[in-house]
């Protein structure tokens, strides 16, 4: 999946949702480090209410597995307030795509709608500004 395809589908499944919330989103980003020498990352941000979500995409062969996965960053985080019980994102609950036996716009396609809907049913009050906590949040063992 290349960065054109990835953003189609995110504008397809997500958009929707997070523009009625007031986030606007910046397409996809072809992104290089050196941990990983290619990964894909969706953008949308609201400044209203301090919040960004990114969708980061690892595609097959460039980690151990392919990785898909949701993050809402608190925009008005402060490194000063970091203390190792809080951090400034909170990760999406998701199924694992490198599980699903389907085409990569399948995989693509079901873990994309798997977010959406977490994020509709657990985390709106995250992403409308109100609390930035939430009983359902993956901490990645963090917590």
């Amino acid at each position: 999946m290349d960065q054109i395809e990835l953003s189609k589908k995110i504008e397809e499944i997500l958009c929707p949702l997070l523009k009625d919330l007031g986030y606007e989103y910046f397409g996809v980003e072809d992104i290089s480090t050196q941990a990983i020498p290619k990964w894909l990352k969706g953008t949308f941000k609201n400044t209203s209410v301090a919040r960004s979500v990114e969708i980061g995409y690892i595609p097959k062969g460039v980690g151990a597995r392919e990785v898909l996965k949701c993050h809402i960053s608190d925009l008005n985080f402060s490194q000063n307030d970091f203390d190792y019980t809080s951090t400034n994102q909170m990760s999406v609950p998701s199924q694992k795509i490198s599980e699903l036996d389907e085409d990569t716009n399948g995989r693509v396609s079901i873990t994309l709608s798997a977010i959406a809907k977490e994020l509709k049913e657990n985390f709106n009050e995250v992403l409308t500004g109100e609390v930035f906590e939430t009983e359902n949040m993956d901490w990645q063992g963090l917590k």
